[in-house]
């Protein structure tokens, strides 16, 4: 028989089929659920005038000035060089790391027997924040605000949308990059035809997105994949074993120990909080753990591990303080200095953040607890020392209606999903790989 939770999400499915054949539903739609879950009214009105006024505006200024730009992005390139405009969108720090990741693999691929060179400029809506990350990658030249994009697209060779799903992806409609690619990057046809291609039975949900998130989840684990490697198959790129890493450009452990009064100490960071672009009424979400298990959890860590200091990371946007932590640091961290105190950390236990991303790709161990989100689609399982502690009750219903993130979509008091994961089992998992020193 099914169950509640498959009856809302075969309702749901229903409503993105629908949702996928008009255009105009789709943008109707997402502009409620910004207005009502997404973006505070004050920030949706400053984007709306931007796009309505500011943005048409300067493309024509841009059309104006098109000899000005070519000059200073593209005036000392050759034949030998490709010029790509990646736009990763409004995708959270998880989402963008996904993409550099891919960016990486992407490049070593095609430049392989070559002697072409690819130049990234990453248009994302807060630059600076990704500015450090980006760092992994020698041949990103600029990372540009995302209204840019809308004005410069047509300079590149090849314009690309994607974050963890490729959007767009196009040659520029031009005798000299076309011959420029097929002479000197041949490989990036080969790579454009396999996107569509295997893109091609997902094209519906991927462009109602972020509606149709739970199931292009499903979709992608069915096809036995997970969100870590489904760029690189969907292009036809070999994933490398040392995928997940990135050489992130972070602070040294001698500083930012230092500045934050941790030398020479052995800690725990954890992270209560999700994308701060994503608000609701209660302050909670249904991804979070529970205050009462998050202390419960902290107080077995500290009797299990004392020699560990326990610290809090994250922003002041969302989350709570966890009771029991030794040390607070919401908020008073830049994301760089929570990264770079990540990469210090012995053990990182989070819910499914952006956070996790940043550790996992610098190497260190996470314990990470799913409730509403697909675990086998969002989990590094290829991480050796990566824990993935799951729900005993329901899970997965994440996007099935659109306010999954405040209410639990079967109408349940609070998130029981997170609810019943328990503390000890958290510990016992810890436990069973070794990776904390008692």
């Amino acid at each position: 028989m099914e169950s509640k939770l498959e009856k809302i999400k075969s309702i749901r499915k229903s409503e993105i089929e629908k949702l996928a054949a008009s255009p105009l539903k789709r943008k109707v739609k997402k502009i409620v659920y910004l207005l009502k879950y997404g973006m505070p009214l004050g920030k949706f009105i400053k984007y709306a005038f931007s796009y309505l006024f500011i943005i048409p505006i300067a493309k024509i200024k841009t059309n104006l000035k098109s000899k000005p730009i070519k000059k200073k992005y593209f005036e000392n390139g050759t034949n030998d060089t490709c010029y790509i405009a990646v736009n990763i969108g409004n995708a959270g720090i998880g989402d963008a790391i996904v993409a550099i990741r891919f960016l990486r693999d992407f490049t070593s691929f095609v430049t392989k027997g070559t002697n072409g060179h690819l130049v990234f400029d990453v248009f994302y809506r807060s630059p600076d924040s990704i500015k450090f990350i980006t760092a992994a990658l020698p041949n990103v030249r600029s990372v540009l605000n995302l209204p840019d994009y809308t004005l410069m697209r047509k300079f590149y060779d090849i314009d690309l949308k994607l974050n963890t799903f490729f959007i767009k992806e196009e040659i520029n409609d031009n005798e000299l990059s076309r011959k420029k690619i097929s002479e000197k990057f041949p490989s990036i046809l080969k790579i454009t035809e396999n996107i569509k291609t295997n893109r091609s039975s997902l094209e519906k949900y991927i462009k109602t997105r972020p509606f149709s998130e739970g199931i292009l989840s499903d979709a992608v684990t069915a096809m036995g994949l997970s969100r870590a490697v489904y760029l690189n198959n969907t292009a036809g790129i070999a994933t490398p074993d040392d995928t997940l890493k990135l050489k992130i450009d972070i602070y040294s452990a001698e500083t930012i120990t230092s500045k934050f009064n941790l030398q020479g100490v052995k800690f725990i960071t954890v992270h209560d909080g999700w994308d701060e672009n994503t608000k609701t009424k209660t302050g909670s979400s249904t991804k979070s753990y529970p205050p009462q298990k998050w202390q419960e959890l902290v107080s077995l860590l500290k009797h299990e591990f004392p020699d560990y200091t326990v610290v809090q990371l994250g922003g002041l946007g969302n989350g709570s303080d966890i009771t029991g932590i030794d040390l607070n640091l919401r908020g008073k961290t830049t994301l760089k200095e929570a990264a770079s105190l990540l990469a210090v950390s012995s053990l990182h236990i989070d819910t499914d953040s952006g956070l996790v991303h940043i550790a996992v790709s610098l190497g260190t161990p996470c314990a990470v607890l799913y409730g509403p989100t697909n675990a086998d689609y969002c989990s590094y399982s290829r991480f050796p020392n990566y824990i993935t502690v799951t729900q005993s009750l329901c899970g997965n219903c994440w996007w099935s209606t659109d306010d999954w993130m405040e209410n639990c979509p079967r109408g349940l008091n609070a998130s029981e999903c997170m609810n019943s994961i328990e503390p000890i089992d958290i510990i016992k998992s810890i436990n069973e790989i070794q990776i904390l020193n008692k």
